[in-house]
C-alpha cells in the first residue's frame, strides 16, 4: 500500500512538472512573438543614434506600420487570387524582358 501511495505521489510530481513546463512554454512563445519587433526597432535606433541622428518617433512609426499592414491584409485576403495571378504575371514579364 506504502508502494501505490509512492508512486501516485511521484507520478504526480511529474505531471506539476509538465504542468510548470507547459505554462512556462506557453509564456515563452507571446513573450518571443511581441518582443521580437521592439527588439528589432531598439537595434534600428541603436544603430541611428550611433550615426548621430536623433529619431525620437520610433514607437509611433512601428504602429504606423503595423496598422498599414493590418489594412493591406485585409485588402489583399478579399482579392488573394487576383493578387497571386498579377504577381506570376509581373514575374512572367519582367523575367521573358530581362532574357531569362
Amino acid at each position: 500500500m506504502r508502494f501505490e501511495r509512492g508512486a501516485r505521489h511521484a507520478s504526480a510530481s511529474r505531471g506539476a512538472a509538465r504542468e510548470q513546463q507547459r505554462s512556462s512554454s506557453s509564456c515563452s512563445r507571446p513573450a518571443s512573438l511581441y518582443g521580437t519587433p521592439l527588439l528589432y526597432a531598439a537595434l534600428g535606433e541603436l544603430l541611428a543614434e550611433r550615426s548621430g541622428v536623433l529619431n525620437l518617433g520610433v514607437e509611433g512609426m512601428m504602429l504606423d506600420r503595423r496598422r498599414d499592414g493590418l489594412l493591406g491584409r485585409a485588402a489583399v485576403a478579399r482579392r488573394v487570387g487576383l493578387v497571386a495571378a498579377a504577381a506570376i504575371g509581373v514575374a512572367a514579364i519582367a523575367g521573358a524582358r530581362d532574357g531569362g
